[in-house]
């Protein structure tokens, strides 16, 4: 593969080679930017910085966000209100002249910000449909990265430098915080179709593969509109900034539920997330390190982000360790809806059947939820419409209702959980059938039906179905039909396959015959 232009292959293999290190290594990168006595702002800030760096390079082999070129060559000096000069305005106002005392116009940085939305926008809006405007002109910027990185640089500085935040807010009055914090994010037309698209299907029953394709295709156009993710480093940054601030006025207090609202709703929505990716991750970092943040953040709905990093992102380390290090007060004040994403975010560390620490960040989630809000969280879990995902609720919800079983420990949860693994399939099939949706059980005939070929059931459903007119319902057969799925058993001596009647076990068992015998000898030679 050719190397793109300027790449520094040896930095992008040093974060490769940690990326694959020891445990130890990738905390200690993680923590990178970690403020710490002795040291210096500048110091703390370049540390962060590093990793926007490292983000950037693994950009430029992935065709990322950040390796987005502008569209008109860089002049120098750059043209007047064009987006280079917008934000090396913006740097040299917050940290320039501030720490040159040079009198920095601070009234001045809601308009830039607000100037370099506007001209993000010109630029997405060409690069999704391809349509020139007059303002394209000002998008003179070599790549996204050149805007993002120092608007980073300057929500950084902000954040760990509270007397020059307070003097910004104090020149800007109302209107830092309605552009930072009233003003709702760019996502862009498509994203915002996709969005209510999806919550369409959730209510729909009759959602079938090709309404997901068409979703998934808008999906896919919206994932060309990156506006909101060029900024998202500043926005963030800036947000937990109004929660680090100390002083308990009525404005600071306004700031902080605002800011936990939004950082809330960004990092916990699942459309969100795919828009900022781990860029909001990294600017929540203080976040996940400081306990008393820590909390008000999960309090206020953050758990299922917080889970969600322990699945896959930048701060994975950070997260394991927050979660099993988190306060008892973290779990309190859970509303059914952060309980809901809590649980779906659990879905998210796939790991924890390989790897200990998966293992014990689900444990510990698991036994929290259920010592405080009982078996409801885990029964709503299981009936989300998603195709095998939920399985390990409807496994976990079945559980907890058998007389005696509840655990009471840890261990006991961990037990229940490894048990999981050994689910015999017939009964994996019925929790699967049982969570699709009508349309969803009648494209699913062939794969979680009887495994009978010449079954009579199945041929007569499968009939049924090509008479089926999408919209129109049949009480009676569709109550035929999730009644076939839900009555599968399995093989009793393989457990490899299911069938709906012990006619259909019977009539099948020549043909498997064979294929169970050598099932049971692999499963001597590897037991689980």
């Amino acid at each position: 593969m050719d190397m793109p232009p300027g790449m520094d292959f040896d930095a992008l293999q040093q974060l490769v080679n940690i990326m694959k290190g020891p445990h130890e290594e990738m905390i200690r990168v993680q923590h990178l930017g970690r403020p710490a006595y002795g040291k210096r702002l500048k110091h703390v800030v370049d540390e962060r910085l590093q990793l926007a760096h490292s983000a950037y390079q693994m950009n430029q082999i992935t065709g990322g966000g950040f390796a987005g070129k502008g569209v008109v060559k860089l002049s120098n000096p750059p043209i007047e209100n064009g987006m280079m000069w917008t934000v090396e305005t913006l740097r040299k106002i917050v940290i320039e002249d501030y720490e040159n005392r040079s009198n920095p116009e601070f009234s001045r940085v809601p308009a830039l910000l607000t100037r370099i939305r506007e001209l993000l926008r010109v630029y997405y809006n060409f690069k999704v449909t391809a349509v020139r405007t007059a303002d394209l002109k000002y998008c003179d910027f070599p790549r996204i990265f050149d805007i993002s990185l120092p608007m980073h640089e300057v929500g950084l500085t902000l954040q760990l430098d509270p007397p020059r935040l307070k003097a910004l807010i104090d020149a800007t009055g109302s209107e830092l915080e309605r552009v930072v914090l009233d003003v709702a994010p760019d996502i862009g037309p498509y994203r915002a179709l996709a969005m209510n698209y999806e919550k369409e299907l959730r209510r729909s029953e009759e959602a079938d593969d090709t309404d997901n394709l068409n979703v998934g295709h808008i999906t896919d156009k919206a994932d060309e509109d990156l506006a909101a993710y060029a900024a998202v480093w500043f926005y963030g940054d800036m947000m937990v900034a109004f929660l680090m601030e100390k002083e308990a006025t009525e404005d600071q207090k306004r700031r902080e539920k605002k800011s936990l609202q939004r950082l809330v709703f960004w990092s916990s929505n699942k459309q969100m997330r795919r828009i900022y990716g781990d860029c909001l991750t990294d600017s929540m970092r203080p976040i996940y390190w400081e306990p008393r943040l820590l909390v008000k953040f999960c309090q206020a709905g953050g758990l299922a982000a917080l889970l969600g990093d322990c699945g896959m992102s930048t701060c994975k380390a950070i997260a394991e360790d927050a979660v099993l290090s988190l306060p008892d007060a973290a779990w309190e004040k859970q509303t059914k809806r952060s309980l809901f994403d809590a649980t779906q975010s659990l879905l998210d560390i796939t790991e924890w059947r390989e790897s200990r620490k998966p293992l014990d960040v689900f444990t510990m989630s698991c036994y929290n939820i259920y010592k405080r809000y009982g078996i409801s969280p885990f029964e709503r879990a299981s009936k989300n419409e998603n195709w095998d995902e939920p399985v390990i609720f409807h496994y976990i919800s079945h559980q907890l209702k058998k007389e005696g079983l509840p655990p009471k420990t840890q261990a006991e949860w961990r037990g229940l959980l490894r048990d999981f693994e050994n689910l015999p399939d017939s009964l994996e099939r019925r929790y699967r059938w049982s969570n699709l949706n009508i349309s969803g059980q009648w494209s699913c005939i062939e794969f979680y039906g009887c495994d009978n070929k010449a079954c009579p059931e199945k041929a007569e459903l499968m009939r049924l179905r090509k008479r089926r007119v999408k919209g129109v319902r049949d009480a009676e057969t569709e109550a035929r039909l999730y009644d076939w799925g839900k009555k599968l058993k399995s093989c009793s001596s393989c457990h490899t396959k299911t069938y709906c009647t012990p006619d259909c076990q019977k009539a099948a068992w020549p043909s498997h015959k064979a294929e169970c015998a050598r099932e049971r000898r692999n499963q001597n030679a590897f037991p689980t």
